[in-house]
């Protein structure tokens, strides 16, 4: 379980035109923004257009940058709308 383990978690929501929504759960080692897009990607996730704005907001909530956060949770940054 997710829940059990000492590594950092990210947690995205993703919106889908039709208003499905969808939270993906994973967890963080050695990931980076660019290779949980390429995931997103690669699974049909979001399109590939998408990829380097979704990148960019994904890297800069891991805990590797400099963003407040605590062992148990990081702080993400706002909510965007529309990333095409």
């Amino acid at each position: 379980r997710l829940e059990d383990n000492p590594h950092p978690q990210l947690t995205l929501l993703v919106r889908f035109d039709d208003q499905i929504n969808r939270q993906l759960q994973c967890e963080i080692t050695s990931d980076t923004g660019e290779t949980l897009a390429d995931d997103l990607v690669f699974h049909g996730f979001i399109n590939e257009k998408d990829r380097d704005k979704v990148a960019s907001l994904i890297g800069i909530t891991l805990p590797n940058n400099n963003v407040d956060h605590t062992p148990d949770r990081i702080t993400p940054p706002p909510m965007v709308d529309n990333v095409s």
